[in-house]
Formats: C-alpha cells, sequence, structure tokens
C-alpha cells in the first residue's frame, strides 16, 4: 500500500507542476469583468484607479462603461472602466463571521473533551460553563483568524497594464 501511495502522489504533484493555472486560486485573466458583473449589489469593494487613487465603495453596479458604486454617504458614484486598474472585493467580514462561528464550535467541542478527560466537574452545569468558556475563547480566535486570513480581498478585475506592472 504504501509504494502505491507514493506512486500516486507523485503523479499528483507532476501534473499540478506541469499545469501552473492550477495554482490561480480563481482570479479573473486581466481585461475582464465577469467577476465584477456577479458581485452582489450592496457588496464592499476597493477600487484602484489609473491616477493612483484608492477608494472604499458599496458595489451598485455595472454599465457598459461604468461601474456604479456608492460611498460611504450614500452617494452614488460613476468611474469610467478604462479609468479603472483594479477591483478589489473586501472579504474580511465573511471570513471573520465564518471563523467565529467555527472557532466557537472547536472550541466549546475541546473543552468538553477536556472536561471529560478530567473528570472532576460537578454536574451539567459545570459542563455548560465550560463549554460556554470554549466557545467564547474559539469565537474570539476564530473571529481574528479569519478576519487577518480574508484581509487582503479577492481581486476581481486588474487590468492588463496593472497586472503587467505587477508581474515585474
Amino acid at each position: 500500500m504504501g509504494k502505491r501511495f507514493k506512486v500516486l502522489v507523485t503523479v499528483v504533484m507532476i501534473t499540478l507542476l506541469m499545469n501552473p493555472a492550477a495554482f490561480g486560486w480563481g482570479n479573473p485573466p486581466p481585461g475582464k469583468w465577469e467577476k465584477v458583473a456577479q458581485t452582489p449589489p450592496g457588496a464592499k469593494i476597493i477600487v484602484y484607479t489609473k491616477d493612483g487613487a484608492k477608494q472604499r465603495y458599496d458595489f451598485v453596479m455595472l454599465d457598459d462603461d461604468v461601474l456604479r458604486c456608492a460611498n460611504s454617504y450614500s452617494r452614488d458614484i460613476r468611474i469610467e472602466r478604462g479609468e479603472i486598474d483594479k477591483v478589489i472585493a473586501v472579504k474580511a467580514g465573511k471570513y471573520a463571521k465564518h471563523g467565529a462561528l467555527w472557532g466557537a464550535v472547536g472550541g466549546a467541542a475541546v473543552m468538553e473533551g477536556m472536561a471529560l478527560k478530567w473528570g472532576d466537574i460537578d454536574g451539567i452545569v459545570g459542563y455548560v460553563m465550560l463549554a460556554c468558556v470554549g466557545a467564547a475563547l474559539g469565537a474570539g480566535g476564530g473571529f481574528l483568524a479569519g478576519a487577518a486570513i480574508g484581509a487582503p480581498g479577492e481581486t476581481i478585475y486588474i487590468s492588463k497594464e496593472k497586472a503587467l506592472a505587477e508581474a515585474n
């Protein structure tokens, strides 16, 4: 079994190394607007323009010629497509929520496991209290970890010029 497993791992690694696009994690090809068009209205985005400006907006919609957004004062902003270098979807909040949820579940499970191993806990109230403490600690850690993982966001558009500049 060990020899077959090594052969399988070797074949998979060679296949992945021969196809560098397998490591792309879904970044859009330069100059394509499909991911921006699929963005739900109200989603937080960061727009980099060719003049070097970087602004945070709420996505409204994508027209043929302009990207429509709303600023923090709900004012309608229109940016021509040709003026945009890069658009990033902000994901920190989403990842933080998921991290908090899974951290709470994991923290409660770990504390309950430790309580069962210790065996010195008095009654069901003791187990519930330990589970609550574990859930709180896990939720806090999961929230911070999720926010850190999602902090860079996801590039949903990049111009060809910006992609070439970042590659060099």
